[in-house]
């Protein structure tokens, strides 16, 4: 049978006011330990101070893991706790109140509670997270907000100025604050051109927070502005290409935070959409099968479009 060897192991506290710590006593030789260091009320851990004789902190780990190999003195130091604020607020008290806000110590544990009115449910806290109740450990002064929906569903009409010219899927009933994502769909021959409310983007995605209605515009290919027109607008490089295409967009577009790149198939559907970031973009055509495309320009002044080869 093999032998085990131990050494002498003291795990101690700097003040026993403040804390305790453990393991001590004889312990196996060549083996890792957890130290453990237990705060008391109105206090916290600070660091691990090794040794006697020239005693240096080593570690802020709480629990910590160490390798035995001889007679060991490990001496955790705690401090006072800081005092913190905690507040939990609503983002719109006719839905819902917070309730658990005071000070507490650094260290502690606290638990903030959303509670909805009649008609709201809680959806999330203003960090992101969805648990409710939220349990916080007290580092720092803390403000944390309740958001509440409504229960009642929202409707979401996603709709075509002209079915013969395409359709737009994504409509249907959300709870509030879901994502709803339109895509607006062209028949052949067609492209989408933008929405109601001016915007091109497509599919767009949106926060529902009220009953909405959205129609898609689509134009024939023809009718989006001829080649001589576009080509003041921006240029193609090379033209057929491969697996690139560089395109620059003339400051006439500007403002060219406000413009779009699309890539069109003969039969009208978008394959590519990107925004410009600046006047030189370049557009990767790994994913396009061989043939010919449109790219558009969705801009302030009108969309435009010039047909592209890809070999």
């Amino acid at each position: 049978m093999a032998m085990v060897d131990y050494v002498n192991v003291n795990t101690q506290s700097s003040d026993t006011c403040m804390g305790s710590a453990y393991p001590s006593g004889q312990l196996s030789q060549h083996v890792h330990q957890t130290l453990h260091a237990v705060r008391k009320p109105g206090y916290v851990f600070s660091h691990w101070v090794d040794g006697v004789v020239s005693p240096q902190v080593v570690s802020y780990d709480n629990p910590r893991s160490v390798l035995l190999t001889q007679d060991s003195t490990f001496t955790a130091v705690f401090r006072p706790s800081r005092r913190y604020h905690v507040e939990g607020r609503t983002h719109n008290p006719d839905r819902g109140a917070v309730f658990g806000s005071g000070d507490f110590f650094e260290g502690d544990t606290i638990t903030l509670h959303a509670v909805p009115n009649s008609g709201f449910a809680f959806a999330y806290w203003s960090n992101g997270s969805t648990r409710n109740p939220a349990h916080i450990v007290v580092d720092r002064d803390t403000l944390l907000s309740a958001v509440f929906r409504r229960c009642e569903v929202l409707r979401v009409d996603a709709l075509t100025s002209d079915h013969s010219r395409g359709y737009v899927s994504g409509g249907g009933y959300y709870n509030e604050f879901d994502v709803a994502t339109l895509r607006a769909s062209p028949q052949l021959n067609y492209v989408f051109h933008h929405w109601n409310d001016s915007c091109t983007d497509n599919p767009r995605s949106f926060s529902v927070t009220q009953d909405t209605a959205f129609t898609a515009f689509f134009v024939s290919l023809d009718a989006i502005g001829n080649v001589d027109e576009a080509s003041s607008f921006f240029s193609l490089s090379p033209n057929p290409a491969r697996s690139v295409v560089n395109v620059s967009v003339s400051l006439q577009a500007a403002p060219l935070s406000q413009c779009r790149l699309a890539v069109v198939d003969a039969s009208g559907l978008e394959r590519l959409s990107l925004p410009l970031n600046g006047p030189d973009t370049s557009i990767p055509l790994d994913n396009l099968s061989p043939g010919t495309y449109f790219v558009v320009l969705h801009s302030p002044k009108g969309s435009f479009t010039q047909r592209l080869v890809v070999n």
